[in-house]
């Protein structure tokens, strides 16, 4: 795993929620046993509103829907970050 040996270094994990093998909510889970602290932002091509219809994730999880722009992302990261 490539997460594991840099995983005091990490802060937020960006994901695509749908991924062949295994979810962005399972990677979450995964990553996040090794670092409790670690942030997750889910990105999809999918609607907020039809992932949360789904049970996919609940209603105070950060995501952002694809397409996005780099600017979409970057403020979505600070304010995850605070910085």
């Amino acid at each position: 795993e490539l997460f594991v040996p840099q995983k005091d270094k990490v802060d937020l994990l960006i994901t695509d929620i749908v991924m062949p093998g295994m979810s962005g909510h399972a990677l979450a889970q995964k990553c996040s046993a090794l670092r409790g602290t670690l942030r997750v932002l889910y990105l999809s091509g999918y609607t907020r509103d039809s992932l949360l219809s789904q049970r996919t994730f609940d209603e105070g999880t950060e995501f952002i829907q694809k397409p996005f722009t780099r600017q979409g992302i970057a403020d979505h990261i600070e304010r995850i970050l605070g910085s």
